[in-house]
């Protein structure tokens, strides 16, 4: 029995330590009658897409907190107390891990007002004391509105000022923390910069984004395992209305221009294609909700740009190489004959793939008023082609392997390099009173 405990507890601590980023938000604030705090009224976020009601009341001093929200919107906030008109807030859109402040000022219900004129002024984005460090937000809204040209999270990361590409306040990009919904999409072995890994592959598809947070430099203890930044994304989930997405992306040799003034570019054989569709919605209108996209992204490209010399064509720097193409014919000849019987594969102009395959998945459980419970699933299957490392023995003049001035391998001499991730989440965010709450999250990758 001890020893199950222990093993119970030492998975709880191997979870809060994996899944250590922020993926709700918080309203706070403070209900006066213009001069003291008022004990006891009531507070009820609701969130209008799913009819979610948040429920709590202020304490002694007239202080609250509605902790563990889903981010996004829009809410309204409303406030109500014996004696005073109800108030209300609309139009509030919550930010993954920054507060917002409502403080609320009630007027009494027997004052007569001919007219009532409501202001508010937003709060600096870059300065304010509710947020916890450095960080850069960037939102649903944005995320559709502004350029994309890798439809990647790293397109959005370089919002954030001290952004250089993924290296931000000068460090190296490996060491980031690349988070979705808490769950760790890094890559495992660290021999990339990219935010895809060796495999080149995005870890989710942008039409599965809610909102991305970019961490530099946080003050809260649930974010953490980076000295660089810390990039978290929160999934997008279903509402009551219901809605699909389908898109494609295609690029290829008739998409783009050979001509440059005088000069004529030579035309490569190279496509690219980005394929893929959401859906979400109410399964149970105001208490469970889904929502699924599937992406496929499939891209061909010449693996270099050297080729291989004869007759016509001889060696030219950056363009054909030392290698000579009868040569080459005669080693191929030779290894598929007796007693090798093996067949290297084409040399130069080999074609490479990059392919990945991707999966979102969330379905969310409005229990009651205190308890929301969210199932989340990532699927990434992903690889590409690669040249022999350089790193091999024989390395030198010859570059161990890649297509140079002085060497063309043969296709058969390379490998594939493959990324794939099953990650499963399930989170319990639990209200306790107005005093009170609680996360608790699980996951397996």
């Amino acid at each position: 029995m001890i020893k199950r405990l222990l093993f119970f507890i030492g998975m709880l601590i191997c979870s809060a330590a994996t899944f250590a980023q922020e993926t709700t938000s918080q309203i706070l604030g403070t209900v006066t009658d213009g001069v003291t705090g008022l004990s006891g009224a009531t507070i009820v976020a609701l969130h209008t897409p799913t009819g979610t009601r948040y429920t709590t009341t202020t304490r002694k001093d007239g202080r609250f907190n509605l902790a563990n929200v889903r981010v996004g919107g829009p809410y309204v906030l409303t406030v109500t107390y014996v004696g005073f008109k109800e108030q209300k807030q609309e139009n509030i859109t919550l930010v993954v891990g920054q507060d917002f402040v409502a403080d609320i000022k009630m007027t009494a219900e027997t004052k007569e007002l001919a007219a009532v004129s409501v202001s508010a002024s937003r709060q600096n984005k870059t300065f304010n004391n509710n947020r916890t460090g450095a960080q850069e937000i960037i939102t649903r809204q944005q995320i559709e509105r502004l350029p994309t040209i890798t439809r990647s999270i790293q397109d959005f990361a370089k919002l954030e000022p001290s952004s250089n590409g993924l290296s931000f306040a000068g460090s190296n990009p490996g060491l980031n923390n690349i988070t979705v919904d808490g769950a760790d999409f890094n890559n495992s072995f660290g021999l990339s910069s990219t935010l895809g890994g060796q495999a080149n592959a995005q870890p989710i598809a942008l039409d599965a984004i809610e909102q991305i947070q970019v961490n530099v430099a946080p003050y809260d203890v649930r974010q953490g395992g980076f000295t660089g930044a810390g990039v978290n994304s929160v999934t997008r989930q279903g509402t009551n209305q219901w809605r699909g997405t389908v898109y494609d992306y295609i690029k290829g040799p008739g998409t783009i221009g050979y001509n440059v003034e005088t000069n004529k570019v030579p035309r490569t054989d190279f496509s690219y294609n980005v394929l893929g569709g959401s859906i979400g919605g109410a399964i149970i209108r105001n208490k469970l909700f889904f929502f699924i996209n599937a992406e496929q992204n499939k891209q061909s490209a010449p693996a270099t740009g050297f080729l291989a010399s004869d007759a016509t064509h001889p060696p030219q720097n950056g363009v054909y190489s030392q290698a000579n193409a009868d040569t080459l014919t005669k080693i191929a000849n030779i290894l598929k004959g007796a007693p090798y019987n093996y067949d290297p594969g084409t040399f130069a102009p080999a074609t490479f793939q990059t392919n990945s395959y991707k999966v979102n998945a969330r379905l969310d459980f409005n229990i009651n008023n205190s308890n929301t419970l969210t199932l989340k699933y990532n699927y990434l299957k992903s690889y590409a082609d690669q040249y022999a490392s350089t790193s091999r023995p024989g390395s030198g003049q010859v570059t161990g392997g890649q297509p140079s001035n002085n060497s063309i391998p043969f296709s058969g001499a390379g490998y594939r390099i493959n990324n794939n991730l099953n990650i499963w989440i399930a989170e319990l965010n639990t209200r306790f009173g107005n005093s009170a709450s609680n996360k608790f999250q699980v996951g397996y990758t």
